[in-house]
């Protein structure tokens, strides 16, 4: 029993331990969706990519309809279809369903570099008992604020040394201390708030752990805009804003078209003859045109008559034509 009860302490502690690291890609996330814990994904991501390599497309949507949604939203967007979704987190490969490294795709996806802050923060907490749990409510586009426990590990040391190291115009503050470095002794945390002055350029703030087996956790800081909206996304928006011109546009000329198609024609029929004009000296321009949504498929011309002697210098005399038209699907002569 006392065994049971260990396990079932571990597997909570972790679990809890998990969603403090993915609170850490919240720092560095550029779409407005909640960051999915590992865990969560990786369940919908292995009952989705079943139903897709089972059934394709339909069957995913059908029977996997809650796991499409929740991986589409995870990655910011409300619509994705089942193709991109299984782009993005299936296995190309026969044998298997999910992507081996669909959460590391998702997260560089919505945050880019920070999977590697992901991976340290469960390897401190594994190996050093270093904790990192971000106030998520303190994420801000100038400034955050994270907490870091120790609570010494197993034949550890028993004070943690870190540092911190940033860009240009990022600082950080130990317990309102401002300072490079600082000390935390078993069991103790320090509350970390790090701003910066110019949130219109993307940087990083860099955690250090001096002493024990050492080892860092860079966390990088996107670039927002005066309303506070990541530049990189407004970036993905312009584009995808105008790609849908572009299919609007595309939409609108095949419209034209349909339009222009369906409407009916005339049957096949000559064109009135233009008037007669003389030739030589006094020669004019003269016009024929098809009806409204026919083509050209001849011309008719009457020459000769007399010129009353004006063809010589000029040649022959064209009395007067007309074009003979057909629909544009039968334009046959």
């Amino acid at each position: 029993m006392r065994s049971i009860i260990a396990f079932s302490a571990f597997v909570s502690c972790f679990s809890v331990s998990a969603q403090e690291c993915a609170n850490l890609i919240a720092l560095s996330k550029t779409v407005s969706s909640t960051v999915a814990e590992k865990s969560a994904f990786e369940k919908h991501t292995s009952n989705f990519c079943n139903e897709y390599k089972k059934g394709g497309s339909r069957a995913a949507s059908t029977n996997a309809g809650a796991s499409w949604k929740f991986i589409s939203a995870s990655f910011g967007q409300s619509s994705m279809s089942t193709e991109e979704v299984a782009s993005k987190v299936c296995s190309a490969s026969s044998g298997e369903s999910t992507s081996s490294d669909a959460y590391k795709q998702y997260v560089e996806t919505i945050a880019a570099g920070a999977y590697s802050a992901y991976e340290t923060c469960i390897r401190f907490k594994d190996t050093n008992d270093l904790r990192f749990d971000v106030d998520l409510a303190s994420v801000l586009p100038s400034e955050f604020t994270i907490s870091i426990g120790y609570s010494q590990a197993i034949q550890g040391a028993n004070t943690a040394e870190l540092s911190y190291s940033a860009s240009s115009g990022v600082t950080c503050a130990w317990n309102g201390i401002s300072s490079a470095a600082t000390k935390l002794n078993a069991p103790s945390s320090v509350l970390v708030h790090c701003s910066r002055k110019d949130q219109g350029k993307p940087g990083y703030a860099k955690f250090i752990r001096t002493n024990g087996i050492g080892g860092s956790m860079t966390i990088p800081l996107p670039a927002y805009d005066n309303n506070g909206i990541p530049i990189n996304t407004l970036a993905s928006l312009n584009k995808t804003i105008s790609d849908l011109r572009i299919q609007v546009d595309s939409l609108e000329e095949l419209k034209r078209t349909v339009s222009a198609l369906s409407s009916p024609v005339p049957a096949a029929q000559d064109v009135a003859y233009s008037a007669s004009r003389g030739g030589g000296a006094s020669a004019m321009t003269m016009s024929s045109y098809c009806p409204a949504g026919q083509v050209v498929i001849g011309v008719e011309m009457i020459v000769g008559g007399t010129c009353h002697g004006q063809c010589e210098p000029d040649g022959g005399a064209l009395h007067k034509f007309r074009v003979k038209c057909a629909p544009r699907f039968n334009a046959v002569k």
